[in-house]
């Protein structure tokens, strides 16, 4: 399946040691999140997140931290395809396909969600934080 992007292809990196890096805290956003490990999450979450899930829900930091500990139980996080990156003054732009199985705990009930998603992640002192996450269903 094709997932155009309108950002021009020839400015998009696809191998580079910013990619990697990047990867590298995507993966253990995913990991902290599939974990439960909050504590963990929240250090890589800049304190003005604005977190958009394709549900529609809205969060900032501390009401996403507290929907995840509350609401919902994440049990799988995958990358279908890599992502592309464009680099963006102090921050990169990442946008791709992302699966994840949750659980409501509310209720016990399994939520497959296949999603296209935007991220913005932006240097902020010793690290790179997460200030933008915008989610939207995929058209399958």
């Amino acid at each position: 399946m094709n997932y155009p992007l309108s950002i021009e292809r020839a400015s998009l990196l696809t191998t580079s040691p910013l990619v990697e890096h990047i990867d590298q805290v995507e993966q253990a956003r995913c990991d902290a999140t599939v974990n439960g490990a909050h504590h963990v999450l929240a250090d890589l979450l800049a304190d003005d997140l604005l977190f958009i899930h394709s549900s529609g829900y809205v969060h900032g930091k501390a009401d996403y931290l507290a929907f995840l500990a509350e609401k919902i139980r994440t049990l799988e996080i995958a990358r279908p395809s890599p992502p592309a990156y464009k680099p963006a003054g102090t921050s990169v732009l990442v946008c791709g396909p992302i699966d994840q199985t949750l659980v409501r705990r509310t209720d016990g009930s399994r939520v497959e969600v296949r999603s296209y998603t935007t991220q913005v992640w932006t240097r902020s002192g010793d690290g790179w934080r997460l200030i933008h996450h915008h989610s939207t269903r995929r058209a399958d």
